[in-house]
């Protein structure tokens, strides 16, 4: 696997953060702090959300 730079890694991590459902948030936060538990839960319905 290539390696990027730490720039470039956090501009991918943006960009694909602003268009995550909130499911999608609560896998991306476990992945990057997996010592620590998620903060919150969601319910179904919450993945539907369009801001």
């Amino acid at each position: 696997m290539p390696a990027i730079s730490t720039a470039l890694a956090t501009e991918k991590l943006a960009q694909r953060v602003e268009q995550a459902r909130p499911s999608e948030l609560v896998e991306i936060h476990s992945e990057l702090f997996a010592e620590k538990p998620t903060p919150f839960r969601l319910a179904a319905s919450d993945d539907v959300y369009q801001p």
